[in-house]
């Protein structure tokens, strides 16, 4: 999304050049930056550049605060087997779980080369809500949008 706004501040930007009638040389925002009449398309070419060249990594969060509330008070009771609000969560974002061979539980995107383990004898009360802050909400923004959306 910013990629394509940045492509059409950038076109706005030059063709706010070519009906001022500004001379396209290198050095067009340069030569002309001083007078006012320019700013605007000099200003919408830079920042429709900036947009194209540098995205932000999670140009929306994936998980919204009232997500992460939903996603920590299901798992703040884990107890190695998966709830009805476990899976829902599951099912929400597209996720798989499968239990290794060595008492953990492991949960991935569909067609993911990378897992997140947790304990399928957790040994505290906490370690279901320390797994969802710590594991699984960082790895669904990480990975969602390349694996499902």
């Amino acid at each position: 999304m910013r990629k394509v706004l940045g492509f059409i501040l950038f076109i706005a930007g030059i063709l706010l050049v070519f009906l001022s009638q500004i001379s396209v040389t290198g050095n067009v925002i340069a030569e002309n930056l001083g007078d006012s009449r320019y700013v605007l398309s000099a200003v919408l070419i830079i920042f429709g550049v900036v947009l194209m060249a540098f995205p932000i990594p999670l140009e929306r969060r994936v998980v919204e605060s009232k997500d992460k509330i939903e996603i920590k008070n299901a798992f703040r009771q884990w107890n190695g087997r998966l709830t009805n609000s476990q899976k829902h969560v599951l099912r929400k974002y597209g996720l798989r779980t499968e239990t290794t061979g060595g008492n953990h539980v492991a949960f991935y995107f569909p067609y993911s080369q990378t897992k997140v383990y947790t304990s399928s004898t957790p040994s505290d009360q906490r370690s279901g809500l320390n797994f969802a802050l710590k594991q699984l909400i960082p790895y669904i923004e990480e990975n969602y949008l390349e694996h499902v959306a």
